[in-house]
């Protein structure tokens, strides 16, 4: 049975795999570049999901950790004259380091202490893109070089999104396994109670530690992709707009649901787009319709399909209010 179960899901796995490789070829430029940012924005947002969503901790430094990765992408390219690869590998020792620096603050703090620590970090890492001079190019920012390999140059948003499919898939792959381990047990466990999982033997520091490393990690390499798929990065990319961005996706998907957060994700990147036939009131659409999904959906858009479907869901919602 085990065996007939794992071939109907690796089956399942093939053909999902299968639709989305064929994204390109229904797709025009601009819709797949939207593709490409909902893929990013996915990946980001799954780092703070796990961060926030399982580990309940109040961290925001997912736009700080999407501006390094970008930045050590683009530098290492442009000063170093590395290739994109090498400089998409040099992202996670990045990255993984400002992590245990955020996690070492991290296990100071708690809550709101520790949200305004995680803020002031994305605020002061902005400023340093924005006063470093020749090294960050300034507040103007950078063109990022395209990539290439073997003479193959990815130099259009649907090559891009292969690039895209295979990075975002293992990552979350990975992720998912490891929420749906003990691992993820655990960090729950600490959001629910952070008391009473000590007293259960749960090691408490290093699960949060782990949690700002994952968030770390998947931040960064999002950012890595995200430099090539904007094709220019500026310092106004990484501020507060990002965090308010990456947080509404993650609470507004279901705290802890892996499926609501794909939903969200979607949902959130196309929404600007969908309400600009009326620019004057951009805006209020947008945040009415924001207002709307809380007021009548505060487990999340997964939640409220979990609700009202007439369909049961496998995944269950691992937090509700």
């Amino acid at each position: 049975m085990k065996r007939e179960n794992m071939a109907k899901k690796s089956v399942k796995w093939l053909i999902l795999l299968a639709i989305l490789g064929c994204i390109p070829l229904i797709t025009n430029s601009y819709h797949q570049y939207l593709v490409n940012l909902i893929f990013v924005n996915f990946l980001v947002s799954l780092g703070l999901a796990v961060l926030l969503g399982y580990c309940g901790q109040f961290a925001f430094a997912s736009a700080a950790f999407l501006g390094i990765g970008a930045y050590t992408v683009g530098l290492s390219m442009v000063h170093l004259k590395l290739s994109y690869w090498l400089g998409l590998f040099l992202v996670v020792p990045v990255s993984l380091l400002f992590a245990l620096m955020a996690g070492i603050i991290g296990l100071r703090l708690s809550r709101y202490y520790l949200a305004i620590t995680t803020i002031a970090f994305t605020l002061a890492m902005r400023f340093f893109y924005v006063n470093g001079g020749g090294l960050t190019f300034g507040p103007s920012g950078f063109n990022i070089p395209v990539p290439k390999i073997w003479g193959f140059s990815f130099n259009s948003d649907h090559r891009l999104y292969y690039i895209l499919l295979v990075v975002v898939t293992i990552l979350s792959a990975l992720t998912i396994n490891i929420l749906r381990s003990k691992v993820g047990r655990a960090f729950i466990a600490i959001r629910d109670k952070e008391e009473a999982a000590a007293a259960a033997s749960i090691n408490v520091k290093n699960y949060k530690m782990l949690a700002f490393i994952m968030c770390g990690v998947l931040g960064g390499v999002a950012g890595g992709l995200y430099s090539v798929v904007v094709g220019r990065i500026t310092p106004d990319e990484f501020g507060m707009m990002q965090i308010i961005f990456h947080f509404m996706i993650v609470v507004l998907g279901g705290l802890g649901s892996i499926t609501g957060l794909m939903i969200s994700t979607i949902v959130i990147t196309l929404l600007p787009e969908l309400v600009r036939a009326v620019k004057e009131f951009q805006e209020i659409v947008y945040g009415g319709v924001i207002i709307i999904i809380i007021l009548f959906a505060p487990s999340g858009l997964y939640g409220l399909i979990q609700k009202y479907s007439p369909f049961k869901f496998r995944e269950k919602l691992q937090w509700k209010p």
